[in-house]
């Protein structure tokens, strides 16, 4: 995942039409995360896991986005694999995403349909799990789950205005 700050910039000297036409494609955009107060801070030592996925969200960007893009020379046109491992289209390398956790099914060029790949740690869309293996309709504006990472499916256009909106 990269910042957003190059897309803010594009905002200011690009017009929506031009935007969208250099943007060209999907994208998934981090938020940053909004932690409810669990009462008073404690000062006791002590240890943290390293698989806590509050700790390895937190290193991402607070505001992000990644393309979602099929990379060169990977089969499949019609679908874009997201998971942990570095081969796949869209790489997400945080421990509870799994090696291939899911695909993006595409049609006619747009993002039409999620398939959770029987992840260890599941998908949502708009906080349902998907049952694994079973295509499920996803559209622009939707939030989309990787176990603990919550993403908005964006397409170009409400990605620029996502960006207007934070400028």
């Amino acid at each position: 995942m990269e910042s957003i700050d190059p897309f803010i910039s594009l905002t200011r000297q690009l017009s929506k039409r031009d935007f969208v036409a250099h943007v060209h494609g999907y994208m998934f955009f981090k938020t940053p995360l909004c932690r409810p107060q669990v009462g008073p801070m404690e000062y006791e030592t002590a240890m943290f896991r390293s698989d806590d996925p509050a700790i390895e969200i937190s290193t991402l960007p607070a505001w992000a986005v990644t393309a979602i893009r099929k990379r060169a020379g990977n089969p499949f046109p019609d679908r874009i694999s997201v998971g942990r491992a570095l081969n796949c289209d869209v790489v997400l390398r945080l421990s509870f995403v799994s090696k291939l956790h899911a695909h993006l099914l595409i049609e006619d060029g747009q993002v039409r349909a999620l398939v959770d790949n029987n992840s260890t740690n599941g998908t949502k869309i708009n906080g349902t799990p998907l049952i694994p293996g079973k295509a499920t309709r996803v559209e622009s504006d939707d939030l989309v789950s990787f176990g603990e990472l919550d993403l908005t499916l964006l397409s170009p256009n409400d990605l620029y205005d996502r960006l207007i909106a934070r400028r």
